[in-house]
């Protein structure tokens, strides 16, 4: 009789503790990134002010200077960080202007981070939010993964991301949030081929061995930014990132030698323009 017993309770906390787990899961939740219409992290872990104790939380990507190519895939990272902080976690959306989900947001890394949705205003906004201990670092964490522009040029768009600094004592005081938001823009897509304007806005030594010769102009400051893709579009480098005033430039891309010899595409945002060319490696 006492086995029975036993065995009944063991089901029944079984089952509640199934039917609970949402609420008592330690797993991120969706829909607190402070973008319209949501709260922040900070509507369950209230210990401290938004963004105080010295803490922060970052965005990074590969795509030059935030602009998306539509139907492109980027890598973001969100990095969250307050000193003497061994666990942290995360909540990432990225929504256009009418506050629609914008792109496709993909876990790259399950282990640290899955996708969650959160109806807000009749709109199921997916997250990237942190799993069961997947932000555990000193220090800091870092939350990988990927997002796909969107197929069209919908114009502006925006990435809302809350993060979290737990002193991982089990519940939800003591801990620290922190928000950050980065306007992301669309390409003004440009081909040299067939704009007239941008016929010697770049010129391209082809085809090449080790070494990339480049030469290019810039009618005004501004953001130059050159990448290296395979032909199939998937991005292989980053290969420059910098400010530059106007004028006419030269640049000697080197280490290409590491890369097996094919065709690929070199594409550049130049003067507010991207910019593509096939190039050879031999």
């Amino acid at each position: 009789m006492i086995k029975k017993n036993v065995l009944i309770l063991l089901v029944f906390i079984s089952t509640i503790s199934i039917l609970t787990a949402e609420i008592w899961s330690d797993n991120g939740k969706a829909g607190y990134t402070g973008s319209s219409g949501e709260s922040t992290c900070l509507n369950c872990h209230n210990s401290y002010a938004l963004n105080s104790g010295g803490g922060s939380v970052i965005a990074r990507s590969n795509m030059i200077n935030w602009q998306y190519e539509p139907g492109q895939t980027y890598t973001i990272e969100v990095v969250v960080s307050r000193s003497g902080n061994h666990l942290f976690g995360l909540g990432f959306e990225a929504i256009d202007q009418t506050n629609q989900n914008a792109g496709t947001l993909l876990v790259s890394d399950a282990a640290h981070t899955q996708i969650k949705s959160r109806t807000i205003n009749s709109v199921s906004r997916r997250n990237i939010v942190h799993t069961l201990n997947g932000g555990a670092g000193i220090d800091s964490a870092v939350f990988s993964f990927q997002w796909t522009a969107p197929l069209t040029n919908i114009g502006d768009l925006s990435f809302s991301f809350c993060g979290l600094a737990s002193n991982a004592a089990n519940n939800e005081a003591g801990d620290y949030v922190y928000r950050g938001e980065q306007l992301v823009s669309a390409m003004q897509t440009t081909g040299i081929a067939n704009d007239q304007d941008s016929k010697n806005m770049l010129i391209v030594q082809n085809p090449c061995i080790d070494k990339l010769k480049i030469s290019y102009t810039l009618s005004k400051p501004g953001t130059v930014g050159m990448a290296l893709y395979a032909i199939d579009g998937k991005l292989i480098k980053n290969l420059v990132s910098i400010e530059q005033q106007a004028g006419s430039f030269s640049q000697t891309l080197e280490g290409l030698d590491a890369y097996p010899r094919g065709i690929y595409l070199l594409k550049a945002l130049l003067n507010g323009k991207a910019l593509s060319e096939k190039i050879v490696l031999e």
